[in-house]
This record gives structure tokens, sequence and C-alpha cells, in this order.
């Protein structure tokens, strides 16, 4: 009764305990500190601007990006505008399969040939083809804020792109700068969060700076509404619905400097219709079908600097269209097909006299150059037109600022014969570029009145790379010529589309003594001859031959490296995009417009007759060295040269030699992504180039990294490695071997490499590391050290499948926290909204740590159904109230299970007491040791016992015999007579070799174990009690811990009177037993039976004096 009472009485204070602490958490909950916002919706704004209802919180994993084309993926396009709803909306949470998805930048769509541009920002990409300069000099942005600047051992400096962190203002999504006092807004799709708004909102930030309305169904663009922001510098509103542009909707000034308006409907912009805002500065309308520039188009925009109206239907343009906008310096009318400028229109440009940049290319074609039109221009210096026949005005040579010419563009070129007189009158022509002309003639005296000419660009030529070769010649001055570019120069032979370039083909070149930059992109280059390559000039700094047909044996980087006398400066190579798919497909799409039937006979590619041929061209006279001399000759080189940038993306198996296992190749910057490089540490990807400060090697499928491929010590600053399958790996590299060598790393991109578990020590050895991402995988634990990285300052962990952070990695992170800021994103993670969630919700709400993206944040709640966290105090006091209240089923629960456990304990306990029994009697034996009947055995002669078993059968005994006392006759006279002295068998029996006064239940266990067979010999006063029992019991044991038949029952007379248990039972089913003959039989009889016995028991081979075998 006493430990009833004293048992309830501390359920009682349980209870009370549990009780207070959920009323103070109630009144946490009751009256928080602040309520910030409101974590169940997003709120949006109608056309009229009214607040609407709230959305249900629902959210989607979005992939950005295809997971087999790598192509963003943007809506579904009809007649150039998105593909709607029938309410013309886009729907919220647009579905995918995709599980993961990649980096949601977007590109500028004009480089990728779609309507308009959708932000002032540019954003470059590692591997894109359109920038050549090394990773550390492309990373530009729009604003000078939040970059993380890191200065090279060279003194140059390396900036990294701040990530975004979203917060929801009104009805859109807002970023902030680093110093949290510029907001920029954005109504639009981002990070899966699809936000449609019919008009301008006007509940945002009033500090916001710029605002993206992009891909929305505004109909109307009312100016008035951006009043409100008082700094306000950018709008974006590509890609709506918007129809007209008129000035009551521009009433009140507006701050803006630049404006987007670009794929639009717009049709009719009334006079004064941007008149507001007189201090826009850009103003894109491209992609649009404006009709005319009306004197009033522009009105008030006297600040204006440059005007995009490319892509629309302009037809007129009247005389005081830009007298409003005196001081524009870029304007693009390009492909308004019905424009065409002539002599009318000189008054009308009269005004633009500082315009340095026109583009009128595309519009339509009349034949002649509108040299009227262009004289009006006295700053012009860039120029973009169409190709007409007739030949440039000499009067063309007034304007002394027009340096850059491009002639052409697309189908738009119609030049039949470029004469000796046709550039006359550009006498100061810097640059000069040819795009799709298919001319008939080309005059040696072309260029004669353009002798300042350093820059020449040809692309899109249909006809032999020979000879477009020797148009080089034509130049007037080789020795000052800085920059050649020949791309895409198509032309099929017999033997398929190859070119093989020798020593005829670089004559033009090799006279260009100071020539800086080649491009021979897109050109169907197979091979580079030996003699072409060591006539080119030494001054080259920039060579490129991106999209050509080069195969692995005659990669570039091998024959630059052997010659390298002949490049001492050359700092960048780029032999991105080799095979035929990358070729066939670029010429299709850039040549569809040009028919050549040169091709009808020509042989596929990839035949065995092209393959054949191209091999046997390779055998020519100064083209080529072949594979083995090739080897050779790199074997026999010393390489001091330092290439700052070399670059072979998405070319199978080129460029591999750079990796070579001495340290030849001495490369600052490395560009391998997409070459399906899959064993990095084995041949012929052996070691990375020592003195290699970035390095991307993404998108190969790689699953194999030797820690010998990164050399001790080396300079290694940015590694890329995204688009691999690093996860079986490493989540076996405990000790941090595979990447402890790069101690002076400061980026990491791990991103989609199907990482799922990271062991405790994988990133040991990197403490300068400032970045480290590992987005879109399947990490669902995350227990990492990073304490050690004092420079850390963010960790992308978004799209991957987290829900629980360790203790030990939270402390890190706050550790970090103290000493410096430090961000990390757990956007598009199953975060637990439940009670197993509660205290990775407590650290998130109170740490130092900056989580990024809060407001976008889900949860996945007690139904597997995902819902947004939003403020994540407000979260944790909820949960935490959810949570205490199951502390007394929790405290009841455990208490029960207790209890249970105990009792399955107790049964457990009864059920194997015999096996415990078993183990706790070896455990003694071997501990205390044992005397045998002949003597004192220690536990070293158990041992040497032990061995001597193992050396011969195993057992020290042939049988161990259990009788009761009523059978010790038979046992001691006859059984020892008949088995041991007769038939040579050891015996062990109780009265002869159990040392008196020893502890008995080890002398059973050991004799079990040392016998082969445990004989029990039972009479008719056979009892199964006592000593008995337990003998028979350990012997059980032993046949199931050994998987052998150990007893063997032996009838003496006649048969027990009582029933035998069950374990005799189930020996007699089994059939092992034997009878003995009675007494009264004859000796042969007798004999017979010992004879059928001694076989059953078999012969172990142990000495005479083997003792008990204690142990194992």
């Amino acid at each position: 009764m006493a430990y009833t009472r004293i048992f309830w009485l501390l359920w009682a204070c349980i209870l009370v305990a549990v009780t207070m602490d959920a009323v103070k958490v109630q009144e946490e909950v009751d009256h928080p500190a602040e309520d910030k916002t409101n974590s169940g919706s997003l709120r949006f704004v109608s056309e009229s601007g009214a607040s609407t209802a709230k959305m249900p919180l629902a959210l989607e994993r979005r992939s950005f990006i295809d997971s087999k084309s790598g192509v963003f993926e943007h809506p579904q396009r009809v007649d150039g505008r998105a593909k709607r709803n029938g309410d013309g909306t886009q729907p919220l949470f647009p579905k995918s399969e995709n599980r993961f998805g990649g980096e949601n930048s977007l590109k500028d769509r004009d480089s990728q040939g779609g309507p308009g541009t959708s932000s002032p920002v540019k954003h470059f990409d590692f591997r894109s083809s359109a920038n050549h300069d090394p990773l550390w000099k492309k990373l530009k942005y729009a604003e000078n804020y939040g970059k993380i600047r890191v200065l090279n051992k060279n003194g140059s400096e390396r900036t990294y792109l701040p990530p975004h962190d979203y917060f929801r203002c009104g009805s859109c999504l807002c970023s902030t700068t680093s110093r949290g006092q510029m907001v920029h807004a954005e109504c639009r799709k981002i990070n899966g969060v699809n936000i449609v708004v019919h008009s301008i909102p006007q509940d945002l930030p009033l500090n916001t700076i710029s605002l993206d309305l992009t891909n929305n169904p505004l109909e109307q663009f009312e100016t008035e509404k951006l009043a409100l922001y008082k700094s306000l510098l950018s709008v974006t509103a590509s890609t709506n619905l918007i129809k007209s542009l008129r000035k009551r909707d521009c009433e009140l000034p507006v701050s803006l400097e630049n404006l987007d308006l670009s794929d639009n409907s717009i049709s009719y912009l009334e006079d004064g219709a941007l008149s507001c805002m007189i201090n826009l500065t850009h103003l894109t309308l491209r992609y649009n079908d404006i009709a005319e520039l009306t004197n009033g188009s522009l009105e008030g925009l006297a600040k204006l600097k440059k005007l995009d109206l490319a892509n629309n239907n302009i037809h007129k343009i009247e005389v005081g269209a830009f007298l409003h906008s005196r001081d524009l310096r870029d304007l693009d009318l390009s492909l308004n097909k019905r424009l065409s400028l002539s002599r009318k229109y000189r008054d009308a440009f009269k005004p633009l006299s500082v315009l340095e940049v026109l583009n009128i290319s595309g519009c339509a074609n009349v034949g002649w150059y509108p040299t009227d039109v262009l004289l009006q221009l006295p700053a012009l210096q860039e120029l973009a037109v169409n190709g007409e026949r007739e030949a440039f005005d000499s009067k063309l040579s007034e304007l002394k600022n027009l340096t850059s010419l491009t002639l052409g563009i697309r189908s738009y070129c119609r030049t039949k014969n470029f004469t000796k007189s046709y550039f006359s009158g550009l006498n100061h022509l810097t640059t000069l570029k040819i795009d799709g002309c298919i001319p008939t003639e080309y005059s040696p005296h072309m260029f004669d009145a353009n002798p300042k000419i350093i820059n020449f660009e040809i692309f899109r030529i249909m006809g032999k790379m020979k000879d477009v070769l020797q148009i080089l010649c034509y130049l007037p001055n080789l020795n000052a010529t800085r920059s050649v570019t020949m791309k895409q120069i198509i032309k099929h032979y017999k033997v398929g589309a190859l070119v093989l370039l020798s020593k005829a083909d670089v004559k033009c070149l090799s006279k260009m003594k100071n020539l800086v930059s080649l491009n021979l992109d897109g050109d169907t280059i197979s091979q580079f001859g030996r003699l072409f390559i060591t006539g080119l000039p030494p001054s080259l700094e920039k060579l490129s031959v991106r999209e050509n047909l080069l195969m692995a044996f005659e990669s570039l980087v091998n024959k630059v490296f052997i010659f390298h006398d002949n490049f001492k400066n050359l700092r960048e190579l780029h032999e991105d995009s080799q095979g035929v798919k990358s070729a066939q497909s670029r010429s299709y799409h850039t040549n569809q417009h040009i028919r050549d039937h040169s091709d009808e006979n020509a042989v596929d590619i990839r035949s065995a007759e092209a393959q054949t041929n191209l091999l046997r061209a390779r055998k020519a006279d100064g083209l080529s060295l072949s594979s083995s001399e090739w080897s050779l000759s790199l074997k026999n080189h010393s390489w001091p040269y330092y290439l700052e940038y070399y670059s072979a993306s998405n070319a199978i198996q080129l460029g591999l030699t750079v990796f070579s296992r001495k340290q030849h190749f001495q490369i600052g910057s490395i560009n391998m992504s997409g070459t399906l490089t899959t064993n990095w540490g084995e041949y012929p990807v052996s070691r990375m180039p020592y003195r290699a400060v970035i390095a991307d090697l993404s998108n190969n499928r790689c699953a194999t990294l030797n820690k010998k491929f990164f050399f001790a010590n080396n300079s290694l600053v940015e590694l890329h490695a995204k688009g691999n399958f690093f996860g079986p790996l490493f989540s076996k590299d405990f000790r941090g071997s595979l990447l402890s060598k790069l101690t002076n790393l400061e980026y990491l991109d791990l991103s989609r490499n199907h990482l799922f578990h990271l062991p405790w020590l994988l990133f040991q050895g990197m403490p300068r590391l400032r970045v480290l991402k590992l987005s879109s995988n399947n990490i669902d634990y995350l227990d990492i050290k990073i304490g050690h990285m004092t420079f850390l300052v963010h960790i992308d962990l978004s799209r991957n499948s987290i829900w629980s952070i360790s203790e030990r990695t939270l402390k890190n992170l706050d550790h970090l926290a103290t000493n410096g800021t430090i961000s990390v994103d757990l956007t598009y993670n199953p975060l637990p909204c439940t009670c197993g969630g509660l205290e990775l919700f407590r650290w998130m709400s109170v740490t130092r740590v900056r989580m990024l993206n809060k407001d976008l944040l889900v949860c996945i709640n007690s139904e597997k159904q995902q819902e947004f966290i939003g403020d994540l105090s407000t979260r944790y006091l909820s949960l935490q109230r959810k949570c205490v209240s199951k502390k007394i089923l929790i405290l009841a629960a455990s208490f029960s299970g207790a209890i249970f456990l105990l009792l399955i304990g107790f049964v457990w306990v009864f059920q194997k007491r015999w096996w415990i029994l078993y183990m706790w009697n070896l455990a003694v034996s071997n501990f205390y040791g044992y005397k045998t009947s002949n003597g004192t055995r220690n536990r070293q002669q158990a041992g040497n016992g032990s061995r001597s078993r193992s050396q011969a059968s195993g057992y020290s005994f042939d049988a161990f015999f259990v009788y009761s006392s009523s059978s010790s006759e038979f046992v001691l006279d006859e059984c020892l007579e008949e088995l041991e002295v007769n038939r040579s068998h050891r015996l062990c029996v109780e009265d002869r070799d159990f040392l008196p006064g020893s502890y008995v239940p080890c002398n059973i266990t050991s004799a079990v174990r040392s016998s082969k067979t445990t004989v029990v010999v039972l009479d008719q006063n056979f009892r199964s009690v006592g000593w008995t029992h337990y003998a028979v019991e350990m012997a059980q044991v032993e046949a199931v811990r050994s998987r052998r038949n150990v007893l063997h029952l032996l009838f003496v007379g006649s048969p027990p009177d009582r029933q035998l248990p069950g374990v005799y039972l189930k020996v007699l089913r089994e059939g092992w037993f034997s009878e003995a003959p009675p007494t009264e039989c004859s000796p042969d009889v007798r004999d017979a039976f010992w004879n059928s016995f001694s076989q059953k028991l078999g012969h172990t081979g142990a000495q005479a004096d083997t003792g008990l075998v204690l142990s194992d």
C-alpha cells in the first residue's frame, strides 16, 4: 500500500507541472509580443486596387530547368503571348513532374532569339559562349550592393553575387539590398509561387526602387499609380496584355529612369503618354504593334538616352518625333519591315545630333543606303543596316565618328558584289561585321577605302572556308588587325561537312603580327594542321573554335602546349560544343533560308566512308601528326607556360590531356562541363592542374572521385561540380579524405548530385570556404561540421528533403553567426509542422543566422499537406502549445510502455533461462578455470587444450554420459570397458572426471561442450530431475548453438515407468536413441550392439590426457 500511495503522489505532481506549463504557453500564444505577418495566406490586388480574398496555402515544388534538356521552362506561347487560362490569368501553382529544380536565373531573351528583354540586369553564365572572360571577370551586377568581395593572390578581385532574400510585401514578393535600405518588388512567378496582378499594386513598401510585372494579365498601364513610390527607378512590364498608352494615365510626376514594356500588344502611343516620366533614360517598346511615331510620342522625355522600338510595325515617323529627345544616344528601329528611311525622313532625324548608335537592320530593303538620313547624325559611331545592292555613298566620309558597321542580319542582306567602291565613304571604320550575305564577288580592293579596319567579323556565310579565309588578305593593314571573327561558314563537301585547315589557309592570318583575338566558331572544322597552328601569329591572346567537329585527338590544347613558343601570349582557348549534332542543329537554324545544291552527293560524316577519308586526309603533307606522335611529343616537352582560361564544355572526351598526372598543363580556369568525364582521378582524368583557380566540372555524371585527383596545396578557389552522382561516394567518406586537399577553396557547388547522407567530417579540409551550395539533392538529415569555416557566409540547402538538423550543426551555425553574417536557404524542404520539428523551429526563431526567404518557407503538417510557415516565432509558439498538451499522454504511454517492456523482459528471461545459464557458466569457467580428475589444469593449459581440439576433430571426448544412481553400475563397468577399453573411445563420466567440490554447473556445461555427443542413460527408475535434467537442458542449448544433434538416448533394461518430458520425446521422434540388449543375450548380440553404438559415437582423435574445454 505504501508503494501505491507514493506512485499516485508522483503522478499528481507531474500533472500539476504539465498543466502550469500549458497555461504559460497559452498566455504567450494569446498575447504575443509582435505578430508581424499572417502566416496563413498571400494577399493579392484586383484591378481596382482593392485587396482580394486570401489565397489558400498550397505550394508545389517546381523545376525551372528541364531535367532532360537543361533549358529554362517558359510558359507556352501562342502568337508571341504567354498561354493563359480562360479568365486571362495564369495558374497559381503550375504542376511539374520534376522533383528538383535548377537555378532560376532568367537569361536575356534576346540572346535566345526570343522577344524583348525582361530586365536591365544582365545575367552571366559560366558556360555561356557569349562571354569569354574568366568567371571572376564576368561576375557583374546592375547595382553595387551585397557583393562578397575576395582578393586573389595576385591582387585581382573576385566577386560572388549575393543570394536573394524574398519576403511578402503586399501582393508581391520583395527583396532588399544588403543594407536593407532599398526594396526590389517582383510581381511574377518566383520560386514556384506564381503571383498574378491585374493592375499596378499600391501596397508595396514606399522605398521600392524596382518593380517587375513580367508575365501578368495587365491590360492598362496606369502610370499615375507609380507616383506613390518616390524612389522607384525601374519598372518592367513585359509580356502583358497592354494595348495602348494614354496621357490621362500619366498626370502625376514619376521618378522612373528605366521602363520596359516589351512583348505587349501596344498599337497606340498617344501624344504625351509618357510625359510625366521626366527622368526616363531607357525606354524599351520592342515586340509591340506600334505603327507610327508622332510629334508628341516622346513628349517630356528630354533625358532619354536609349530607345528600343525593334520588332514593331512602324511605317511612319513624323518630322518632330525626336524634337523632345535631343539627347538620345542609342536608337533601335530594327525589324520594322514596313519602315524605309528615305530622304523624306531627313528632317525627322536632324534633332539627333548626339546619337551614337543606330540599328535599322531588318527594315525594308530599298536597294540603296539612307545617306541623307545618316548625314544628319554627325556623332554616329555604330551603325547596323541591311546589305543593299548599291554601294555606300562617298558623302558618308563626313561621319568622322562612324567607326563600327554591321552589314546585314539574317536574311536581310541583298549584296551581290563587294566591289572596290562598295565601302567608299566609310574612311574611319575600325570594326566591320558582315552577317548573312551571299555575294558572288569579293574584290581584292574592296577595303581600299577603309585603311583603319582592325576588327573584322563575318557571320553565316555559305561558302568554302578556304575562300573566305582569303578575304582576310584584302584587309588594307594586316599588321594593325587586332580581331578576326569568322563564324558559321558552311559548305558541304563530298566527304561530308568537314573542313581541314592547312598551311595555305593560314597565309593571311600569319601576316597579322598584332592579332589578339581569333574566332572560328561553327565552321565545321574537323582538323587543324600542324603548319596551320605554327603559322598563327605569336601575338594571339584569345582563340575560339566552338561548335566545330574536332575529335579527341585533334584537341587544340595539345597543339598549343606542344608549340608553346608560338603561343607565348595566348591566355584564352575555347573548344566548346564539338560534334556533329551541335554543328547540324546550328547550321540548319541559321542558314535555313539559304539553299545550296552542292551537298546532293555528300556523304554522311557519321558513315564509315567519311571517317576513312578523314583519317586518310590527316596524313597529307603538313596537316597533322598521328595520335602516337602526339603522345610522344607530349612526353618530350616541359611546360612553363600559363594559360589563363580553357573551356571545352559539351565536347565529349576533348582536351582531357589537361588532367595529366604530371604538372604539364598550367591553366588558371577550366571549364569542362558536360564532357562526361565520369572518373576523376583515373586515366585519362588523372589530376586537376596544380595552378587551376577555378574549375567547372558540372553535368558530367561523374560517380568516382579519387583523393589523388587534387594535388596537395593546390590553388583551387572555386569548384563547380553540380549535375554529377557523388551521393553514394560521399556517404561513405567518413574521414573526409576525398575533399581534404581543397584547403584554399572558397566556393563549392554540389547541387544536383543525388546527395542523401553527408558524413560529419566531409568538409573538414575547407577552412576558407565562403559559399556552399547543396541545393536540389536528397538530403533529409543535415549533420556536417562547419564550425571551422570562419569565412562561411552562405549555405544553400534549398530543394532537398530536410526535416531535421543535428544539434551540433546548429551549434556550429550559431558560433559562425556570432563572428559574422551567415545566411541559410531552406526553401523547398519538407520541414515538419509537427511536434517532431519543435526544436528546429525554436532554433530558427531565435538564432542570429539569417534565414533567407522566410515567407516562402513551407512545412508538412500532420495531414501530410504543405503550408506556409509564416512568422517563425508565431509558428513556434503555436506548435509548442499544440505539443505541450501531449506531454501527459506521452508520460502515461512511457510509463505503461516501461511496465509492458518489463513484463516482456520477465517472460523472455523465463523462456531463455537455460540459454542464460549456459552463457553464465561459460563466463564463470573462462574466468576461474577448471580442474580435471587427473590433476590441476590452469587457464593457460585450458587454452592449449582448446587449440589442440581445434587442430584435431574439435572435441575432447566422444561422449558425455548422463545417468542416474540406478544406472551408475552399468556406466562405470560395462560402458567404460566396452567403449574405452575395447574400442578406444574417450568418455566423460561424472564419477570419474568431475573434480569433487568443484562448481557442478560449470562441470556439466564444459563436459557438454567438450563432448561430441551427450548420452543420457534411461532405465526403469530414471527421473529427469536435479543435475540430470540440468545436463539435458545444457545439451539442448549446445545443440541449438552449434547447429548439430547433441543428445542421444540409451535405454537399459525396462523403459522408465513415468512419462518422459517433451525434450526426450522430441529426440525419440528424430530417431536419436539406442536400446542396450539384456544381459541374458548372447555375447555375439551384445558385441554387435556395442560395435553399432561405437560407430554412432565416432572417434574424435583426442589424446588420452585431454581435459575439459572451458570456452572458445
